[in-house]
């Protein structure tokens, strides 16, 4: 029995032993159980998921922001499939805030428009609207100390709530 358990742990780990484990590789699995690796594995929250590559369409600026905000989010195992497309939007609005502030600072806060009047640069309301949804995403995916904290990451250590119970 012992013998099989180890075959499912290593399968659902990775190969961990070359050939069906047996009495004599108690020593191998001591060594995998002590690297810390296993325990990585059993920490790991069921709803994990390794971020996709960004999609295609997003430009230069969307993709810097799509690896750090994964890596991120992967980084407090607080990822999953659900998330991905707010990723996505944050990104793509933080690509065109970052574009609508440097339209400001080059062209300013009013532009000659077609008729030869001054008008309101449309770069402002660009940039209100990708701010309100950057806000509202960074709020979702724990981007922002207010979420974060209403949202603790799930431990496995004993909190006083929990000895209470």
């Amino acid at each position: 029995m012992f013998s099989q358990s180890l075959v499912r742990l290593s399968e659902g780990v990775g190969e961990v032993f070359r050939t069906k484990p047996s009495l004599p590789d108690t020593d191998r699995l001591l060594k995998f159980l002590c690297t810390g690796i296993f325990l990585k594995i059993i920490g790991r929250k069921k709803n994990m998921a390794r971020p996709p590559k960004a999609p295609a369409y997003l430009d230069e600026i969307a993709v810097r922001q799509w690896k750090e905000k994964s890596r991120q989010l992967s980084g407090r195992e607080d990822l999953t499939p659900a998330d991905w497309s707010n990723l996505e939007l944050y990104c793509v609005n933080y690509s065109i805030y970052r574009k609508a502030v440097e339209d400001l600072a080059t062209r300013g806060f009013s532009i000659v428009n077609s008729q030869g009047s001054e008008s309101r640069n449309p770069a402002l309301s660009a940039k209100a609207d990708a701010e309100r949804i950057m806000i509202k995403m960074a709020s979702l995916l724990g981007f922002d100390p207010v979420s974060r904290r209403r949202n603790p990451p799930e431990t496995e250590e004993e909190d006083e709530l929990d000895r209470l119970a």
